[in-house]
């Protein structure tokens, strides 16, 4: 059978498992890597992901996860621990709505675990504090862009520590945070200055 037939098969029934995911959770650990990808992929599109089945697909490989649809939780990222190859997360809420199932406690999870970090979008993630960002910079080194804008209990330790312990930070966006222009100079005065970028509207 040549791959022209098998691709579209292959897509057909890892929908049909997204869907009728509950009745299949018991058979999903012996799947492969590349397989998992594309049923993570899937399953983050339709909002499908959650607390209680969010760690039956996921796998040490991980590199990206894109969460903005999901209803998932600091359980969930405690879970994400696994996959220490992690290099993008977005807990954006697409919604418009504040998460506030994310805090400071699941970050600090995922910063302690993913040390390949370069990417992480937390914006209207009201109940992340600076203890949060703060795990981010000192485990995180490899850190290049983080979003905090909506993060209404972020404030200026957080952007002294990027300031301080991630050097390839080269964009920022702390719109609707309580930063002062303290904060802000800390940031811009340390390692990642060179090539960082902030965005700032209404902090």
């Amino acid at each position: 059978m040549s791959c022209r037939r098998v691709d579209p098969l292959l897509d057909r029934c890892l929908a049909c498992l997204a869907k009728n995911l509950s009745r299949y959770e018991s058979d999903l650990d012996p799947l492969p890597p590349p397989l998992k990808d594309k049923l993570i992929k899937l399953l983050c599109t339709q909002g499908r992901l959650t607390d209680a089945n969010i760690g039956r697909v996921l796998h040490p490989s991980v590199k990206k996860l894109d969460l903005r649809d999901c209803d998932v939780s600091d359980n969930a990222l405690k879970l994400i621990s696994c996959c220490r190859q992690l290099k993008k997360i977005n807990l954006n809420s697409s919604k418009g709505e504040e998460r506030t199932s994310v805090t400071s406690e699941g970050i600090t999870a995922v910063a302690q675990s993913c040390p390949h970090l370069h990417e992480i979008t937390l914006k209207k993630c009201c109940n992340l504090t600076d203890a949060g960002v703060l795990a981010l910079s000192l485990n995180c080194p490899l850190l290049q862009i983080i979003n905090l804008s909506g993060c209404s209990r972020v404030g200026d330790a957080s952007l002294q520590a990027l300031g301080q312990n991630c050097p390839l930070l080269h964009s920022v966006d702390l719109s609707a945070t309580k930063v002062t222009d303290d904060g802000v100079i800390a940031l811009v005065s340390g390692e990642c200055s060179k090539n960082l970028k902030v965005r700032s509207q209404g902090y």
